[in-house]
């Protein structure tokens, strides 16, 4: 199981079944996470590597406005917010490699009793 403070005050029963829901993805530096208008239904944590935020203006300028580095967190906020969509590009600024958990929050009666 990964090791965060985000897990710390679930039970163990909760922790195997965010386990269960999700999985390690590994991504290429330059490589596209998620793209401005994908629909985010999940969250992840950065495991390894570094993961930048793009804004690109209409003259094709690239700025870039966040770096996630380990244990940073992308989604979690966008994922309960009442349109669930990324708003820029992420894309991996190295190597990366990230735990995706799957519809493990919102979907699950689980945490929500």
């Amino acid at each position: 199981m990964i090791q965060s403070k985000l897990f710390e005050g679930l039970t163990a029963k909760q922790r195997k079944y965010i386990e269960d829901h999700s999985k390690r993805f590994f991504y290429e530096k330059g490589e596209y996470l998620h793209f401005n208008g994908d629909k985010c239904d999940f969250f992840e944590i950065i495991l390894a590597g570094k993961v930048e935020v793009e804004h690109i203006s209409e003259e094709g300028d690239k700025l870039i406005l966040r770096v996630f580095e380990k244990p940073d967190l992308i989604g979690l906020n966008i994922l309960f917010s009442s349109k669930p969509y990324f708003i820029m590009n992420f894309y991996a600024g190295s190597d990366v490699e990230l735990f995706k958990s799957f519809h493990i929050i919102t979907n699950s009666k689980m945490f929500f009793d």
